[in-house]
């Protein structure tokens, strides 16, 4: 059994193996068509599914670039060679200069919301946790336990808490 790298590629039977147990080693019209459709299926998901990480600057950008290459650009079919639609046509180019920046503010602020957003990975240091607007609305506050030596683990002699742990730190460390 075999199968190519490409996107939803059927198994195929290898030759020696086909001829050995009489396996048709070519694949029906009606087969072929349709994992040829499926194959179609899996690379639009793909596509759509990429276009959606992209964003939607991304998404104009090509759209853009696809409409120049057709000729379809309005600007052309304004302007043209009249010169009484210069002022349309500056008009329109002042609009797409006001979207691009449009876009491009919407992406930067888009990229400092998540940048805000990162998710606190456990286990933390105390001082990093930072409470939610919906935590705080709860009525959540920070409770941050006050330092006593009176409360450290294995503190019956003095010193033996230093000694745990640098013994503890030693294990983590090095073993």
């Amino acid at each position: 059994m075999d199968r190519d790298a490409a996107v939803a590629s059927p198994w195929t039977v290898k030759l020696p193996v086909a001829a050995r147990y009489g396996v048709d080693s070519v694949m029906p019209e009606a087969t072929r068509q349709g994992v040829e459709d499926i194959k179609k299926g899996e690379i639009q998901k793909r596509k759509k599914v990429w276009e959606d990480k992209e964003g939607p600057l991304k998404k104009q950008k090509k759209l853009s670039a696809a409409r120049e290459e057709k000729g379809d650009d309005p600007l052309r079919s304004v302007a043209g060679n009249d010169p009484s639609y210069l002022s349309t046509a500056l008009a329109l180019e002042k609009e797409r200069e006001a979207e691009k920046l449009l876009a491009k503010a919407e992406a930067e602020r888009q990229a400092a919301e998540k940048k805000k957003k990162k998710p606190i990975r456990y286990p933390t240091e105390d001082l990093d946790v930072v409470l939610s607007e919906k935590e705080k609305k709860t009525g959540m506050k920070v409770r941050r336990p006050i330092p006593s030596r009176i409360a450290l683990p294995f503190n019956d002699r003095k010193g033996c808490f230093e000694s745990f742990l640098m013994t503890w730190n030693f294990l983590i460390v090095y073993g």
